[in-house]
């Protein structure tokens, strides 16, 4: 199989298996390598995002924020949560599967872009998050990360994941998701 196929397959059996809502958390796939936020250093990361949407969210940091603690794509840690990491535990994982998010935004990728897949998110391979007729949304920290006539919106009520929502200007108000 030609190496580009990987990455249009996996987004394929995402999206079979997606769910309109994250499966319930099954305690006992859970592996304690998360860090605790406290315990990090500050990122070295040079972010110009803008500061978070509300006041009581944390700063974007390197890693999937998952409950208190952050996990990492890099250790194949995914955040198992069902209510869009409000809670969860970071879980070892050899790929993505609903329910299981390995980003939170473009700081966690290499190519600068993570994708929301319904009840998933993963690194878009090429910086992008379309493959076929695969089109997952951007996930986000502030609205200088979506881009003009974007804004950057929580998914959920309680959630602290975000997608960049497409034709609105920086005075409309997000849409509620569940």
């Amino acid at each position: 199989m030609p190496r580009w196929c990987a990455p249009l397959l996996l987004i394929g059996v995402l999206l079979a298996a997606c769910e309109d809502e994250p499966p319930p958390l099954d305690a006992g796939v859970a592996v304690d390598l998360a860090v605790l936020r406290d315990l990090l250093p500050p990122p070295d990361v040079g972010l110009d995002a803008d500061p978070p949407v509300d006041a009581a969210d944390p700063a974007p940091a390197r890693g999937t924020r998952c409950g208190d603690a952050l996990c990492f794509i890099d250790a194949m840690q995914y955040c198992h949560t069902s209510d869009w990491g409000a809670s969860g535990v970071c879980t070892m994982r050899p790929a993505p599967a609903p329910g299981f998010y390995g980003c939170d935004g473009p700081e966690d990728c290499a190519s600068g872009a993570c994708c929301f897949l319904d009840s998933a998110s993963v690194c878009g391979l090429f910086g992008f998050c379309v493959a076929g007729t695969t089109v997952g949304e951007f996930m986000c920290h502030g609205d200088a990360e979506c881009g003009a006539q974007s804004r950057c919106c929580r998914k959920g009520v309680t959630g602290s994941y975000r997608t960049c929502v497409d034709g609105l200007g920086p005075a409309d108000p997000c849409p509620i998701s569940n």
